[in-house]
């Protein structure tokens, strides 16, 4: 028998997906009270994220109270502002956890300011501060930068972008974040070889993130580095076993997309072991084992096994799907029934 060429008249596949890690969320809640001991009515309490620059503004009632619900747990810069939008106060460093009774910050001015006057501060505790300033002042150049970035890159200004976050991983080389998002720049100007290297000093911080390798994994087929990406994915799995099944079909996608139809069946696999329930994953690996189809002595088209079963499966999970249509046709193609249920053929008569 000899092999053919299957034009496939599918939708295309989505290369890669990125993953941002889902934080847990908590509330906080607190007094204000200006220099006399009264309520501070209208003002602003904002919370500042130290790692990732993100900020809610909660605004304070009638009796100088605030109070949010999902604030995601993290490291917090926490000012208050007047009703004017003055600045009047700020915490540096407060820790939000998931222990609600914890996360009461007041803000009581009369108090600050006596303890300003009646502490004065030794010239350690002014050089920490001013360390504390300086490096509050730094992170939060930094997140205007990683903003700016993301700007450029959405702009189709990638090679800015890249620079950018060049400088700005040049300014702090122990920030996982910047590494990434120079990575992400790096991709978006199609250098992949230095998306790689980005990618891996982000992961080499922060070794748990399995997004980074799934998304190290997707540059790396875009350098036809196969074997290294599909190491990069199973990684991925094994580091964020709750998003397994998602990095392996995105294996699967881009082995697809790359003609790479054994390895891509292979990997459409792996997602079904992880979740067979994943209808598009039978769809896929169908597609992919008719890229594979031969033609016999007959002049007939010829799958290999598993493939009638595979879109069969997808039609089962999956009636009016979007690729219903197409895996009907597929079926005919290769002269096999449409079944009313995976693995039992329609009766005839019925």
């Amino acid at each position: 028998m000899k092999r053919i060429a299957i034009v496939l008249f599918i939708t295309a596949l989505a290369l890669t997906f990125t993953v941002a890690a889902a934080a847990q969320t908590t509330s906080v809640k607190g007094k204000c009270l200006d220099q006399m001991g009264a309520p501070i009515v209208g003002g602003t309490v904002e919370f500042t994220n130290l790692d990732s620059g993100r900020t809610m503004k909660i605004k304070t009632d009638k009796n100088g109270d605030y109070m949010s619900l999902g604030l995601a747990t993290g490291s917090y810069k926490v000012t208050l502002f007047g009703p004017d939008g003055k600045q009047l106060f700020f915490f540096s460093k407060v820790p939000v956890t998931l222990s609600v009774e914890n996360n009461v910050y007041d803000f009581d001015l009369k108090k600050e300011a006596t303890k300003a006057g009646n502490a004065p501060q030794s010239e350690e505790a002014k050089k920490k501060q001013a360390e504390a300033q300086k490096e509050n002042q730094k992170i939060g150049n930094l997140n205007t930068m990683l903003k700016q970035a993301a700007d450029f890159r959405a702009a189709g200004q990638c090679d800015q972008a890249a620079e950018l976050m060049t400088q700005a991983t040049g300014i702090d080389a122990t920030k996982h974040q910047l590494w990434n998002s120079l990575a992400e720049s790096e991709n978006c100007a199609k250098k992949y070889p230095e998306a790689i290297a980005a990618y891996k000093k982000a992961i080499e911080l922060n070794p748990t993130s399995g997004g980074y390798y799934n998304n190290m994994a997707g540059a790396m087929m875009k350098n036809n580095q196969f074997d290294d990406a599909i190491a990069a994915y199973t990684k991925a799995g094994e580091v964020d076993p709750t998003q397994a099944a998602m990095y392996a079909f995105n294996e699967g996608a881009v082995l697809y997309n790359h003609n790479k139809m054994p390895e891509a069946s292979k990997a459409f696999d792996k997602v079904l072991a992880l979740d067979p329930t994943k209808a598009d994953a039978y769809y896929y690996k169908g597609a992919a084992q008719i890229g594979l189809a031969t033609l016999g002595k007959d002049g007939k088209m010829e799958a290999p096994a598993g493939t009638a079963e595979a879109f069969n499966k997808y039609l089962e999970l999956q009636p009016t799907g979007a690729h219903a249509a197409e895996a009907k046709a597929m079926l005919e193609a290769i002269g096999a029934k449409v079944e009313t249920t995976f693995g039992t053929a329609k009766k005839k008569g019925k």
